[in-house]
C-alpha cells in the first residue's frame, strides 16, 4: 500500500519507521493438543478505494528509520513543522 492510497482515505499522514513486510491475512491461532497448533486464516485486507491488497509490498514509508528511533523521529520532524508553519496570530487581541 502507498501513502497516497493511505492520504486517498482523507487522513493527512506522515509513515516514519521500517518498512512492513507486506502480510494482508490475518487469522487466530488454535490449539490442537499434543504440542501442535494451527494458524486458520479468517480474512485479508485490502485498500478501500482501489481494493490494492499489499501482499508482498508493504507500506512505502515517508521516513525511513529504524523501529527504535521512530517515535523520537516523529517528535521531531513535528517540531521542525510546527517552527515552519506560517503564524495563525492576527495580532489583535481577541
Amino acid at each position: 500500500m502507498r501513502n497516497d492510497e493511505v492520504a486517498g482515505l482523507g487522513r493527512a499522514v506522515v509513515l516514519i519507521g521500517e518498512r512492513t513486510g507486506g502480510g494482508n491475512h490475518f487469522g487466530r491461532g488454535e490449539l490442537l493438543g499434543d504440542g501442535f497448533a494451527v494458524s486458520i486464516r479468517i480474512g485479508r485486507t485490502h485498500e478501500p478505494i482501489t481494493g490494492a491488497a499489499g501482499k508482498g509490498v508493504g507500506v512505502e514509508l515517508d521516513v525511513t528509520v529504524a523501529t527504535t528511533q521512530a517515535l523520537d523521529e516523529a517528535v521531531l520532524l513535528s517540531r521542525l513543522r510546527s517552527e515552519a508553519a506560517p503564524s495563525r496570530c492576527t495580532g489583535r487581541d481577541t
